[in-house]
């Protein structure tokens, strides 16, 4: 009722003013609290649904009014809205789409209640500190109220009519529409099959597909055929990486590149859409936001009739209709059948989007399914730094706001005295701290335009309030705090250990899901850090035949940290013997930048004509594109030298570059921290996993990852050489790739075995048992 409310009855401004932030749980305890006092007859929390047949479907209105009085002269119904804001100034603005939802919800009691006639109508603005409420009230008739719940529902089926005929003639098509390739390749078919059945089924599917075998076009094929099916409206493909988002962008170009069926819209973060300097994000200071609501079907209507919407275009209609291009690219997605993402518009507690959060029309696909937990990780992990607020008390600020400033940095201090000055510490939770921020947050919005001259402020307080909120999902034990000290800065942080609750019920929003990488094995690890422990796993198998690729394994070169320097002359006399025996492209991937240098350092004077490339850290997106392009035109040999976990390590597509091979120089694991070691203790405790899961899992997901990027067709040959005494343990091994059938060679072997490898038709090892 509520997002009904919003979509027929919301006027005027977008962010039209500012108001402390309030918590659901704040809302639940105020409306509590206030009803306490309510007569014998009054309802709380009073569940309402109504079946409607509207335009030719059939739909369901549900909603749960705060509070009613069947028994009251007259029955009266009470709509709660708890606020720190001025109510007058809430009201003027969001009046219109608060009485609507009290004038629907009474609307609803009064088609279930014929007997009663009159109605009394209370819209109540409720601060939660203080318990201030202001109340505005209006008489309706019964009559009255089903004329205004007839009206909206008219004017949303004006809304929803081109929907369901584009939904018609959508379904139409792709009943009809066959697999945009010729053929498919090998085991993409069942991919696709399986897919499909998930879909139907309303399961969460795990799918390891290896890189290069079309594992993003059979999802989205196999979704998009399913929809008829299923009835759901539309499919959330969500990716960690932009290239993930272009290359959702290339598979629906080539299933749908003429008909114009199928509506795909990409989202963008809100600071590269913004079209004001500042990004202010308020009505008076932004044309795009003044008077958005007012605008925005015009808008909307523009947007809609592209079928393929780019941040590029959204940012040219908001400009063109003076509307804010993000909320318009967020509006255009609810009638859109594609939307394309960040994981973030899912899975972060804070941004995620609340026009989703019922998904249960929904399919989510969600590409590099690796790489999930760890984002969700960091989205439930926060962190407070003291020069932070150190640098918002450097601005002119009011006396109070600076009173609450120093109470935050006195406790941050007090952390420090308490603790001994430790590089690195757990600690237990710091309620002094949060009272601090919390005291802080309810000060800084008393006044409106208080944030409008202070930058420094605002950065204190999305931290302050990204903190505040972590309040409400943290779970004690799969959370840690840590303290961090560095001469006279101070870090408190909350770090997540384990997702997985997190991730389950985020999940379970939706109707159903595939969630699908090329480097998912073992498989029951992902779907316990994913929380989904029952749910479907299933491994699709390799286009390529084993004859198409050397692993070598080569564990008699030390490359472990304190080991690095003393065999770096062993590296380079490797991947010289590699080249000399085929003269090709080389990916040459290290685990961090410092070993990369330290390679490249070494290697002077010994590569010849082999020209190396070097990847550089924070390289832009045209520093990246060039750095390809050279790479990809240099004659052979060529040695790429990138850093595991890198763009150029993941998702980069190196196709157009005809690589003879990928040499993974370390394991990489992750260096031992203090998160790192909780994690590992967590694990220990909860499933007997810890060195597992915090280090041997992201370091060779890396490491499968970039042995991904060689072969990309069946045409495609090549060696990947895998080089730590470590990838010989069993504990390493059961990350490699179900297709693998790797082989240990002596570092001294090696230019023969590539040799052999090249010059004759190879025979790997037996297939090893998964």
């Amino acid at each position: 009722m509520r997002w009904l409310a919003e979509q027929v009855h919301r006027t005027g401004d977008l962010y039209a003013y500012r108001s402390a932030p309030t918590q659901g749980v704040e809302g639940i305890a105020t409306q509590r609290r206030l009803q306490r006092d309510r007569p014998d007859g009054y309802q709380a929390e009073l569940a309402v649904q109504m079946e409607i047949s509207l335009d030719g479907g059939n739909f369901e209105l549900r909603g749960r009014v705060d509070g009613a009085d069947l028994s009251a002269a007259p029955a009266v119904v009470e709509e709660f809205k708890t606020t720190r804001a001025d109510p007058e100034l809430a009201h003027r603005h969001d009046g219109a789409v608060h009485w609507a939802q009290a004038r629907l919800y009474a609307a609803m009691l009064a088609e279930a209640h014929p007997n009663l006639h009159d109605w009394r109508l209370r819209l109540l603005y409720c601060h939660p500190d203080d318990g201030r409420v202001r109340a505005f009230e209006e008489r309706q008739s019964s009559t009255a109220l089903r004329e205004f719940l007839h009206d909206t529902l008219a004017r949303f089926a004006a809304r929803m009519r081109p929907w369901r005929k584009h939904q018609a003639a959508r379904n139409a098509w792709l009943a009809e529409r066959d697999f945009p390739y010729p053929s498919y390749r090998p085991h993409q078919r069942a991919a696709a099959r399986r897919c499909y059945q998930a879909l139907r089924a309303e399961e969460s599917l795990l799918l390891e597909a290896p890189t290069g075998s079309g594992k993003s076009m059979a999802v989205l094929y196999a979704a998009l055929k399913s929809l008829p099916q299923t009835g759901a409206s539309k499919l959330i493909f969500l990716t960690s990486r932009g290239t993930g988002a272009a290359a959702a962008e290339a598979a629906l170009e080539r299933i749908d590149a003429t008909s114009g069926r199928i509506r795909r819209i990409t989202l963008a973060a809100k600071e590269k859409q913004c079209l004001t300097p500042g990004m202010p994000c308020a009505a008076d200071q932004c044309p795009y936001a003044k008077g958005y609501f007012d605008k925005r079907i015009d808008a909307e209507a523009t947007l809609l009739a592209d079928p393929a919407i780019t941040p590029e275009r959204v940012r040219e209609v908001g400009r063109r209709h003076e509307v804010c291009p993000y909320e318009l690219c967020l509006d255009a997605a609810l009638w859109s059948d594609v939307v394309i993402g960040d994981y973030n518009y899912v899975f972060d507690p804070v941004v995620r989007l609340r026009r989703f959060a019922d998904g249960k029309d929904i399919d989510l696909l969600i590409d590099e399914a690796h790489q999930l937990s760890d984002r969700a990780e960091e989205a439930l992990s926060v962190g407070l730094c003291r020069s932070t607020f150190k640098a918002a008390l450097a601005e002119p600020l009011p006396a109070l706001l600076a009173r609450r400033l120093r109470s935050i940095d006195r406790a941050l201090v007090n952390l420090r005295r308490e603790h001994g000055h430790p590089d690195q510490a757990v600690i237990e939770a710091p309620a002094a701290l949060t009272r601090a921020i919390e005291r802080f947050l309810k000060t800084l919005f008393s006044d409106e335009g208080a944030l409008d001259a202070l930058p420094k402020t605002q950065v204190a307080a999305w931290a302050a309030n990204r903190w505040r909120k972590a309040e409400l999902w943290r779970q004690s034990e799969a959370f840690v705090h840590l303290l961090r000290t560095h001469d006279s800065d101070i870090d408190v942080m909350l770090r997540c250990l384990d997702a997985s609750e997190h991730l389950k019920e985020s999940l379970a929003r939706y109707r159903s899901s595939i969630r699908f990488s090329g480097t998912l094995s073992p498989l029951p690890l992902y779907n316990a850090l994913h929380g989904l422990v029952e749910a479907p796993a299933e491994r699709a198998g390799s286009p390529f035949e084993s004859e198409q690729v050397a692993v070598l394994l080569v564990t008699d070169i030390n490359t472990y940290f304190n080991g690095r320097q003393a065999s770096m002359a062993q590296v380079v006399d490797l991947v010289r013997d590699v080249v000399a025996a085929r003269a090709g492209r080389y990916l040459l991937a290290f685990p961090s930048y410092g070993y990369l240098d330290g390679f490249a350092e070494a290697a002077k004077g010994s590569l010849g004509s082999i020209r190396l490339h070097r990847q550089a850290p924070d390289m832009t997106d045209g520093q990246r594109t060039e750095y390809l392009s050279d790479f990809a035109q240099s004659e052979p040999p060529a040695l790429a030298a990138i850093v595991l976990g890198g763009v150029f390590a993941e998702s980069v597509d190196f196709a157009a570059v005809s690589l003879s091979g990928v040499l993974a120089i370390g394991a990489g694991l992750p260096p031992p921290t203090l998160a790192r070691a909780s994690k590992a203790r967590y694990f220990d405790a909860k499933s007997g996993n810890g060195v597992e899961v915090a280090y041997q899992q992201p370091a060779m997901t890396k490491v499968a990852q970039v042995a991904g990027r060689l072969l990309r067709s069946p045409e495609d040959r090549g060696v990947i050489c895998l080089v730590d005494p470590r990838f010989g343990h069993d504990g390493f091994q059961r990350f490699f790739p179900s297709h693998w059938r790797p082989q240990r060679v002596p570092a001294r072997q090696v230019g023969t075995t590539v040799a052999k490898f090249w010059r004759e038709p190879w025979q790997p090892p037996m297939l090893r048992e998964d």
